[in-house]
């Protein structure tokens, strides 16, 4: 999420608290620290928000953009309630074993061997969701930039592509050093789209595409964070030139 997600007390214009009549008081606008604490009592009733926190609460204005929020708010909630069904079935499956619930004398090596395997599936499952969430997202991002090519729909274009036209169209008033860092981003989300896709059709025996190594929690948060900066960069570049 971004970094300015640690300013807690930043003041946020377009956040403002309501009255106790219910209507919005402008003289009082929300810090940052309160908004967060907003997003995450809402995410129960709220879906299309899930994206909001690593845009750090930008809101789009144009219709191309507000899709790719929506789209990258899909990913994220998928990968949440899975990854939460999945951490209650592994904490359900080690309590058993805890217990004497499903003990059998005498068969004490072979239920290990059980639990063990369990276990690795649900690791398995939690690389596999985190490798197709990682797609999801940057397939978001790659439809932004088909939604914002000006050329013929009949054109097909991978991500890199799509993304060379629009810096060849919009970006000759961006700084080197601000391509530099959009082109670096981009690739680190091209390349674990491109991971996970060797993962799942790779050997079980060959462990050099190691998912428990590519898929981590803290990769996909970057994941979403990258896809979510990258975006934003997009809309300023396309503002700036409209």
């Amino acid at each position: 999420m971004s970094d300015a997600s640690d300013d807690s007390s930043r003041i946020m214009h377009g956040y403002y608290h309501g009255t106790e009549d219910g209507d919005i008081d402008l003289s009082h606008p929300m810090t940052h620290g309160e908004v967060v604490e907003l997003y995450w009592a809402a995410q129960q009733d709220e879906p299309s928000s899930a994206s909001d926190i690593y845009f750090d609460f930008h809101k789009f204005d144009v219709v191309q953009f507000i899709l790719f929020a929506d789209r990258l708010s899909s990913a994220i909630l998928v990968y949440r309630a899975a990854r939460n069904q999945i951490e209650k079935f592994r904490e359900q499956i080690l309590a058993d074993n805890e217990s004497d619930t499903y003990a059998t004398a005498g068969w004490g090596a072979e239920r290990k061997i059980l639990v063990e395997g369990n276990i690795s599936i649900l690791n398995e499952s939690l690389y596999t969701v985190a490798g197709a969430v990682t797609v999801a997202a940057v397939a978001a991002l790659e439809s932004l930039l088909k939604d914002l090519d000006e050329r013929s729909a009949a054109t097909n274009s991978g991500l890199q592509k799509r993304a060379d036209y629009f810096l060849g169209e919009h970006s000759s008033t961006c700084e080197k050093r601000d391509l530099k860092l959009f082109r670096k981003k981009l690739a680190l989300v091209a390349r674990r789209r491109n991971q996970f896709a060797h993962n799942l059709t790779g050997s079980y025996f060959d462990r050099s595409q190691d998912a428990s190594q590519m898929f981590t929690d803290n990769s996909v948060e970057e994941t979403f964070q990258t896809v979510a900066d990258l975006g934003i960069g997009i809309e300023r570049m396309y503002l700036h030139k409209s």
